[in-house]
C-alpha cells in the first residue's frame, strides 16, 4: 500500500498531523515498516492512545507544516515560530527569527577539539558542506558535515564531523546531534 494511505487519528478521534517514511518493503512491493512522525503532548507519567488507519480509501488531511527551501547559497527552514537560515559557506547560521523577531548576533553551533600536546582545532575554520536531508510536514533535518585535518610538530589531528540540526512542527526547539570520527587509524 502507498504511505499516503494512512491516517493517525488522536485520543478523542481528531486526525493528527502525520508525517511518514517508507524503511522497508516486502518482496512484493507493499510496505514492511512505515516510520510515523507526529507529535504528542503528554505530562510525565500520562498515556494516550493512537489509532492508526490505513487502507486504499483512506486519505490524510494536508495542512502547513516544516518549510525547507534551499537555493545557490543558503537553505532556509521555517517552522511556523522559528526561521533559521543556514549559509553554505562562510559563517554556517546566517539569521535567526524567533515569532517574527530578528535574533541579533547569533553564534553558529561549533565543535573544539584539543589534542593532548595543545594542538587546537575547530569545525568554524574549516569548509563544510550543507544539505537538507529531511523535508517533511512534521519535522525537517539539516546535515553540516566537514573534515578537520592538522598537524603540529609531532601532533596530528585528523577528524570528520557531522551537525544535524532537527526541526519541528509549530516549535522553536533545535535538535542538534553532532557525531565525531577520528580518521586516523589505531596504531
Amino acid at each position: 500500500w502507498n504511505p499516503a494511505s494512512v491516517r493517525l487519528l488522536g485520543p478523542a478521534g481528531q486526525e493528527k498531523p502525520l508525517q511518514t517514511g517508507v524503511l522497508s518493503r516486502w518482496p512484493d512491493g507493499s510496505i514492511r515498516w512505515l516510520l510515523l512522525d507526529f507529535q504528542a503532548d503528554l505530562a510525565s507519567g500520562e498515556t494516550n492512545e493512537y489509532l492508526l488507519e490505513y487502507g486504499s480509501e483512506i486519505t490524510r488531511s494536508s495542512g502547513s507544516g516544516v518549510s525547507a527551501k534551499e537555493d545557490d547559497e543558503t537553505i532556509s527552514i521555517d517552522t511556523g515560530p522559528l526561521e533559521v537560515s543556514f549559509g553554505k559557506d562562510g559563517r554556517l547560521i546566517r539569521s535567526v527569527r524567533v515569532d517574527g523577531e530578528s535574533w541579533e548576533g547569533v553564534v553558529s553551533p561549533e565543535i573544539v577539539l584539543q589534542g593532548v600536546g595543545g594542538l587546537t582545532i575547530s569545525t568554524n575554520d574549516t569548509p563544510y558542506t550543507l544539505e537538507i536531508e529531511e523535508a517533511g510536514s512534521e519535522r525537517a533535518v539539516v546535515r553540516v558535515q566537514g573534515e578537520i585535518h592538522r598537524v603540529q610538530g609531532e601532533e596530528t589531528l585528523n577528524f570528520a564531523y557531522d551537525m544535524r540540526f532537527h526541526f519541528y512542527r509549530d516549535s522553536g526547539i533545535i535538535r542538534i546531534d553532532p557525531t565525531i570520527t577520528n580518521l586516523l587509524g589505531w596504531e
